[in-house]
């Protein structure tokens, strides 16, 4: 990388597709920002070279943006693939995701192992100091009304209403659902990755039942699936329709009226 003499962004710095703007570009990684940034960029830059391996990428995407496996190796002016083939940019952006850091706590508060912290109950209590509460480590899930559960449960922790279990039985929850995940096929760095099935969804009830209130209705889990589906058939358009939700377990489509 130290090699290469174009324009090199991590995605959380980008802001305006116009920067790149008749350049010819490689985009690393995949996931939804990825994705969206590929298409923003795509409108002005020359061309767009997307490097992944996911494997389910949605058919919709945009046949002008080229698809390859991720890069092993930069030149002054190009990045090389696995099977030694080169491709001339302009630029790379890099959306190779996020790995947990927490460099204002002390060493030794917490373990970071394969992107798996340890000792944590539920994906955000510490175990050895439960009024230290992480909002930010459960990933791949709906996130904003998730932390409003999170939030709950926590208050509820601090003021008293809900006891945890004991240490033993934190310690054992935390490692039955790592061993869990691993038994799923997933790898140790999906320690806390909650997209997979209906993990996020038995997580939200889990937290509910644990702070003695009704999870999230079912209707969003629905429309999460089905905004889900949209976006995998529709990428260019699943963001411009608008939903109404109608109770506990419906909704409709304000875009088919």
């Amino acid at each position: 990388m130290e090699l290469f003499q174009g324009r090199i962004m991590h995605s959380r710095n980008y802001r305006h597709a116009e920067l790149f703007e008749g350049l010819d570009l490689a985009v690393l990684g995949a996931n939804f920002s990825g994705q969206e940034i590929s298409m923003q960029i795509a409108k002005c830059a020359k061309k767009v070279y997307v490097c992944h391996e996911r494997i389910n990428f949605p058919p919709s995407f945009p046949k002008d943006i080229e698809q390859h496996p991720p890069f092993v190796r930069m030149t002054k002016n190009s990045v090389i693939f696995p099977n030694g083939s080169e491709i001339k940019v302009d630029a790379v952006v890099f959306y190779p995701g996020y790995r947990y850091s927490y460099p204002f706590l002390k060493n030794g508060i917490i373990n970071i192992e394969d992107e798996r912290i340890t000792p944590i109950y539920k994906h955000m209590i510490h175990i050895d100091y439960p009024s230290l509460i992480f909002f930010n480590i459960a990933r791949q899930m709906l996130y904003f009304l998730h932390f409003d559960v999170f939030a709950r449960v926590a208050v509820r922790i601090l003021d008293g209403r809900v006891r945890l279990p004991s240490k033993d039985a934190m310690l054992k929850d935390s490692d039955d659902d790592f061993q869990l995940r691993l038994k799923d096929g997933l790898k140790s760095t999906y320690a806390h990755h909650m997209g997979h099935g209906e993990r996020q969804w038995d997580f939200n009830a889990d937290l509910a039942r644990m702070g003695g209130f009704n999870p999230l209705p079912p209707v969003l889990r629905k429309l999460w699936y089905h905004i889900i589906d949209q976006k995998y058939t529709n990428i260019m358009r699943y963001t411009e329709v608008d939903y109404e939700i109608t109770g506990e377990n419906s909704y409709k489509n304000l875009d088919s009226e």
